[in-house]
């Protein structure tokens, strides 16, 4: 008998080991054996070794939008302004819905 029930990866490790890589591989192998994949990853965009920004992407249908961006002053918020349109895809991406085996 094969499972319906939903399983939710998170995927950790230090920072520059692969995770995003090895995430997306793993992605493209699960749908081309025909897995129905729903999540998200958050790729990140470096420049001259200095983080700037980071994306959502959702990985069942590629769609792409911004989650957050390097500010000029480091706030006590932190160095990143979070960007509304990626926030919302994001809870898009794992919301029941979503996430329902096919």
């Amino acid at each position: 008998m094969v499972s319906t029930q939903n399983r939710l990866i998170l995927w950790t490790g230090p920072k520059h080991c692969g995770k995003t890589t090895s995430a997306t591989k793993l992605t493209q192998i699960a749908l081309a054996e025909g897995f129905n994949v729903a999540g998200l990853l958050g790729p990140p965009l470096y420049r001259n070794s200095k983080l700037l920004k980071f994306d959502v992407l959702d990985l069942h249908n590629q769609t792409r939008a911004p989650l957050a961006r390097g500010t000029i002053s480091q706030s006590k918020a932190g160095p990143f302004t979070f960007i509304t349109d990626g926030l919302k895809l994001g809870n898009a991406v794992l919301s029941t819905e979503a996430t329902k085996s096919e």
